[in-house]
């Protein structure tokens, strides 16, 4: 069959006659009009579409009794405003990087564990105290001149640890021949990585933990009552958005795909309105509007993911 290609104002002018036709055909009938004939390509005034936005979305999973309840606990999880951070009591007076270096080094002659200690307690905030935290090295030394806390190796177990809103099920990080900024470990507080060679690491992130945060992200990821199921180990993504006059529900199967190592964007090979298949040019302006959905730059460590995976439960971020 000879496939027939619209310019892409002739399949907007025809969508649009399609939407007339579809709201005008039940009151000529007297019928009640479909409950979804503003879903394709609909102008509506600011109104109205808050009205659409906020009916009930059916093409989302709904669950009952205990699995409602926990499903309930994920959407108002929240990402706590950070603590002020207190340098350790040995810092008392310190000024400047070489009077924090010296005092460093001054504690650590004394006490050889005082950095995996600080690191795991700095670790353990920014990472919003998770119910389980496991973490293992295989010793620090510490190097003033260079002003680096260098590991061999540091390995991490995480069982719900939150960060930036996104709450990861369970995590296992292994990380070779790191380094890290000690003076902005110990005056600051914060993380910063020099180095590392190799990175081994698995995270998981259930699908109500993963709705959480794109709801959460609506406004920044410019979908409106986003949602994403797992179904047979594909995606489904979807939510709706302003496009010119026009609000736009949609459904879209894809995948989602790694970019520049920890930016995550989904990947649209089908997209349907109001079942209604859209022609790869606007699927490609729909992908450079959505993505990235999530970045994962704000882990602690710098995470080199290479695959992901969905599982009936799970997606899976690895570094193999």
């Amino acid at each position: 069959m000879k496939q027939i290609i619209y310019s892409r104002y002739e399949f907007l002018f025809i969508l649009i006659l399609t939407a007339l036709f579809m709201a005008f055909l039940p009151s000529q009938a007297g019928a009640r009009p479909q409950e979804n004939s503003r879903n394709l390509f609909s102008p509506l005034s600011n109104e109205a579409a808050d009205e659409a936005e906020a009916a009930p979305d059916k093409s989302v999973k709904t669950s009952s009794g205990a699995e409602s309840e926990k499903e309930a606990g994920r959407l108002v999880k929240k990402e706590p405003a950070p603590a002020t951070y207190s340098p350790p009591a040995f810092l008392t007076g310190a000024r400047g990087t070489d009077e924090v270096l010296a005092a460093l080094k001054k504690e650590f002659a004394k006490d050889g564990s005082i950095i995996d200690a600080h690191l795991k307690s700095r670790l353990n905030s920014l990472l919003n105290s998770p119910r389980e935290f496991d973490f293992n090295s295989g010793g620090a030394s510490l190097d003033t001149a260079a002003n680096e806390i260098a590991y061999p190796y540091i390995d991490i177990r995480l069982k719900d640890a939150l960060f930036d809103s996104l709450n990861v099920e369970t995590a296992s990080i292994n990380i070779k021949g790191i380094s890290f900024d000690a003076y902005a470990l110990f005056a600051l507080g914060k993380l910063r990585v020099k180095s590392q060679k190799e990175i081994a690491a698995d995270i998981n992130i259930a699908e109500g933990d993963l709705n959480a945060y794109l709801k959460n992200k609506a406004e920044k990821i410019k979908v409106r009552r986003p949602y994403v199921r797992f179904d047979n180990g594909k995606l489904v993504f979807g939510g709706t958005f302003k496009y010119g006059l026009f609000v736009i529900k949609f459904d879209a199967n894809g995948v989602f795909k790694i970019v520049e190592n920890t930016k995550i964007h989904f990947d649209i090979k089908r997209l349907e309105v109001n079942q209604v298949r859209m022609p790869s040019g606007f699927v490609k302006k729909i992908i450079l509007k959505i993505n990235p959905i999530m970045d994962l730059e704000k882990f602690p460590f710098k995470l080199v993911m290479k695959t992901i995976a969905v599982s009936d439960k799970y997606l899976i971020f690895s570094s193999k």
